[in-house]
């Protein structure tokens, strides 16, 4: 169990450093963009609005252009995108701690298909997600367990930890500069209340939803002998 908990560890900086990377960081981290996007998409349907297009951009940026009838579900819609990914995060880690690697790999791999057949048509977008989908299904049919396991917490961790400094970094542009503030200050167009607000509670709940994962899902370091 030791060895494990040093291996898991060991992979969660490696996630990390790997986000770093030049060119291949950046790459995998467009994971929690699209599934950013893909919460702005699937609560667009879910309140029966049309979702007219995603973009993808290499610079980490992302849109959904999508219209929804009521004030109530435009506001919804631009509420949900950074709870879902720091959500979607908790889920991976459940299954992950559950030893259901191949599900997370999948969830990953589907949200891709959704937004690529449906949605996703600017060059960098559709390029990026035919890679990230072939590279899943070659996890998926050639590696051994442990691999698929080892990947999905690199995705899950490049997830979470993207979806902690993207709202940090709305926090502050909430603060400097509000009318860049994305979804926070398209809530305060539809609400009236401060981008500020907004980032404020978008980070509590990232933050909660991280340490609720560390407590419940990471792995503890044995006692020492004394």
């Amino acid at each position: 169990m030791k060895e494990e908990t040093l291996i898991f560890y060991a992979m969660l900086c490696a996630a990390i450093l790997l986000g770093r990377v030049p060119l291949i960081g950046p790459f995998f981290r467009v994971i929690n963009t699209m599934v950013h996007e893909t919460g702005h998409a699937l609560t667009t349907l879910l309140f029966s609005g049309k979702v007219y297009k995603i973009e993808l951009f290499s610079d980490l940026s992302g849109t959904t252009i999508s219209s929804t009838k009521g004030k109530f579900a435009r506001i919804i819609v631009s509420l949900i995108g950074y709870p879902f990914s720091t959500a979607m995060a908790w889920l991976m880690f459940y299954l992950l701690y559950h030893q259901q690697q191949r599900a997370v790999i999948i969830l990953f791999t589907g949200m891709s298909l959704f937004c690529l057949i449906f949605f996703v048509r600017n060059i960098y977008g559709v390029i990026w997600l035919c890679a990230f989908i072939i590279l899943n299904v070659a996890a998926l049919y050639f590696l051994s367990f442990e691999i698929i396991y080892w990947i999905a917490l690199i995705f899950s961790v490049l997830l979470l930890g993207d979806a902690l400094a993207s709202v940090l970094l709305l926090l502050i542009l909430s603060i400097k500069a509000p009318r860049k503030s994305g979804d926070a200050h398209s809530l305060r167009q539809l609400t009236g209340i401060h981008e500020v607000v907004w980032s404020l509670l978008f980070a509590a709940f990232a933050l909660w939803i991280a340490y609720d994962i560390i407590i419940k899902f990471f792995p503890k370091f044995p006692s020492l002998p004394v």
